[in-house]
């Protein structure tokens, strides 16, 4: 059922049937936001700088626990300069914070930031999941334009405290005006240092972030950018050299695989940005095949159209290059489209829709689909559309990034994550040994037992299953949810079991892996979220609106591991959740062990986003 705004573009045009209701709240946050806009400035009149106290005059006493945390990317930069050198640093930070010189849109941003975002807020546990379930309907949603994808409106179960701020924030920056600020300073600044912006991050987001359970203390390295493709985000883009790779290059002949973001130079920037897309090339030391005696060989960059090899004098550019694409292409490609606009919303909508309320399925899925809804729909609205801040801190054109979102969705296609693996064409030695395979496989396989376990309950057969209305209209729902059908296999036990764990594996570990980047986003040299020609850091102002959308998105939804008991009233299907958290402990312990092995080999690096202790239920903002 769609009702007020039958199709929202941009988010920015309102029917009728919603006008008024969306006039008077926005003149209510208005004003509200007048009121904070002046109680901010008369804090920064004060002295204190974006949520951090400061004096006038600094004493050599500032307290130092606020910028060094061992922690967070880039702290051992500032732990390991000396002390007198480093006071002198965070004074000149306490008293002029670099981030106040980026333009009006990001600094409202900040502000909306500190406002909204609770340092230290808990965890919520798994008995705020409610187990009372919505009659099946057609949900109250919105339409966007890109591929005629819908978004449900409401969630089942109310939001936290926390959700309904960012949801009247996020209501605020419906405002054309606050979005039709000048987007870029002419003259973009930057920091005098790397240890200057790690100061800076702290100063005015230190309290607010992620928590981070990685670090990339050397990510602009040439050791840095190969582990980010062989142990971080990167080895989502890992493919094969063969013969279906073709370039107009030469392609190093010692490499046996490459690190692909290439599909990204088809997308023009927006002027004083460099094009995004670039392929890393890797290869064996002697020709070994261990993925420690891996080494970098060169970077394609499609600013350049052309390969550049260490040495090079665009080496330094070429490497920011491949990591600020890798960068935009996970947060829009695989955490935005993808995990959370097509996976999780199709789970949401297709179970809340197609499923009874009473059906064991239904009751499967709602920890996995847990405030999907309004994280979905906010996500849209205040990063999808042109003009809006995820566009902003990103360097596609208008048209380009129209152009991507379209092509994005017409390219989806449903792989369970064991066939994707297979499909990379990557030496299968070397494909065992990565991180990702190991761990992603692992978790994986806890969650197509207990999907399994889970359907053997309620089903002898494939001809019992396929008797299940429910069951039906849940599988057909996924071909109709906008213009690019899953072409789901025929229905059966093993696919529906195949296709439960996977979305459930995505909505979990996957969105660990592709959306908790905390870890890349600290430090302005590590991933950029656009660059300037020349180029090998971030810029003041780019810097900020990454820290930006991390902080807004980092609320935490209750932990995957816990007591889930009172959502499974038939003891089996509460036995076979309890496995399923057993299962998932022994998988921790494994993992364990192995990050103990990798750390201790210099040529690896420990590999945390896919432990079952740090995952959450379901997709996060």
């Amino acid at each position: 059922m769609l009702r007020g705004c039958e199709e929202i573009e941009n988010y920015n045009v309102f029917c009728p049937y919603c006008s008024l209701q969306v006039f008077a709240r926005s003149l209510f946050l208005y004003s509200l936001s007048l009121f904070f806009s002046s109680l901010i400035s008369l804090s920064l009149s004060r002295g204190i700088v974006m949520g951090c106290s400061a004096s006038a005059k600094v004493s050599a006493g500032v307290d130092e626990a606020r910028y060094v945390d061992l922690d967070r990317t880039g702290e051992e930069l500032l732990a390991s300069m000396g002390t007198k050198e480093r006071q002198l640093l965070l004074t000149r930070v306490e008293q002029d914070n670099p981030f106040k010189r980026t333009n009006r849109n990001t600094r409202w941003w900040i502000k909306l930031c500190r406002l909204t975002v609770k340092a230290g807020e808990p965890q919520p546990q798994p008995a705020v999941v409610g187990n009372d379930f919505v009659k099946r309907r057609p949900l109250e949603s919105v339409r966007m334009k890109y591929a005629n994808l819908r978004f449900a409106i409401k969630d089942e179960d109310a939001g936290t405290d926390r959700v309904k701020t960012l949801g009247k924030t996020l209501i605020f920056t419906s405002f054309q005006k606050f979005h039709s600020l000048d987007e870029d300073k002419e003259d973009l600044e930057y920091f005098s240092s790397r240890e200057e912006g790690i100061a800076a991050m702290n100063a005015t987001f230190g309290d607010i972030l992620p928590t981070q359970y990685n670090t990339w203390n050397n990510a602009s390295s040439d050791k840095g950018v190969l582990l980010m493709c062989t142990a971080g985000i990167g080895q989502i883009y890992l493919r094969g050299i063969d013969s279906s790779h073709r370039s107009d290059f030469p392609v190093p002949a010692a490499a046996v695989m490459r690190c692909d973001t290439s599909y990204m130079g088809g997308y023009e920037t927006r002027k004083s940005w460099v094009a995004y897309g670039a392929v890393a090339y890797i290869g064996g030391v002697d020709n070994s095949r261990k993925l420690e005696d891996m080494e970098l060989l060169g970077i394609y960059t499609c600013e350049h159209r052309k390969l550049v090899g260490p040495g090079d004098s665009l080496w330094e550019h070429a490497k920011a290059i491949f990591r600020s694409s890798l960068l935009a292409s996970i947060t829009l490609k695989n955490h935005l489209l993808e995990l959370h606009w097509i996976v999780a919303n199709g789970l949401s909508l297709a179970s809340r829709e197609g499923v009874d309320a009473d059906h064991p399925l239904r009751r499967l899925l709602k920890p996995h689909t847990f405030r999907t809804a309004f994280i979905n729909h906010a996500s849209a609205s205040v990063l999808l559309p042109n003009n809006r801040f995820a566009w902003r801190t990103f360097a596609f054109t208008k048209d380009a990034w129209d152009r991507a979102i379209g092509d994005l969705f017409g390219a989806w296609q449903y792989v369970p994550l064991p066939r994707r693996f297979q499909s990379w064409g990557l030496d299968p030695d070397l494909l065992e040994q990565l991180p990702f395979y190991q761990d992603g496989l692992d978790v994986w396989q806890c969650f197509y037992s207990y999907t399994r376990d889970f359907l053997a309950i309620y089903y002898d057969s494939d001809e019992a299953l396929r008797a299940d209305k429910n069951v039906v209209r849940f599988w057909a729902h996924f071909e109709i949810q906008f213009d690019t059908p899953w072409v789901l296999p025929t229905l059966s036990l093993e696919t529906l079991a195949e296709f439960l764990a996977d979305g459930i594996w995505w909505v979990t570990a996957g969105h660990e892996f592709v959306g908790a980047v905390v870890e890349y986003l600290t430090d302005p040299a590590t991933c950029p979220g656009k660059l300037q020609p020349g180029s090998a850091v971030a810029d003041i102002q780019s810097f900020a609106q990454t820290l930006v959308i991390i902080a807004l998105t980092g609320a935490k939804q209750p932990p995957l591991m816990g007591d889930w008991g009172h959502m499974y009233p038939d003891p089996r299907a509460l036995a076979a959740n309890r496995k399923l958290q057993t299962d998932l402990a022994e998988c921790q312990r494994t993992i364990d062990e192995r990050n103990e092995k990798r750390e201790a080999n210099p040529g690896l690096k420990k590999f945390v986003a896919c432990s079952p202790k740090i995952l959450e239920c379901s997709v996060s903002i």
